[in-house]
């Protein structure tokens, strides 16, 4: 999700594509008011079954900050999926 999002139905699934595409999602103040959030999927065999999410209150997120958040949650799904993949095998 991006800053334009208004939370309706049709702007969040035009907005799956790119989320898709670049691999996580975020909310800036568009579900909750005041509260930022970073999420990214746990896949098994190319299959989404869970995902690590990060929320905090936005005004104790600055863009440094959100940066590394999101390289975190990035990483820390990446990991937890290889090694779910792994054991599955």
């Amino acid at each position: 999700m991006s800053g334009s999002c208004n939370g309706s139905r049709n702007t969040v699934l035009a907005e799956l594509p790119a989320i898709d595409s670049q691999g996580w999602a975020k909310s800036a103040a568009e579900v909750d008011e005041g509260v930022w959030a970073v999420a990214a999927p746990i896949t098994i065999a190319g299959r989404v079954v869970a995902a690590v999410t990060v929320a905090g209150p936005e005004f104790r997120i600055d863009e440094s900050r959100a940066e590394q958040i999101l390289r975190e949650v990035v990483s820390g799904a990446e990991e937890i999926s290889r090694t779910l993949s792994t054991r599955r095998q």
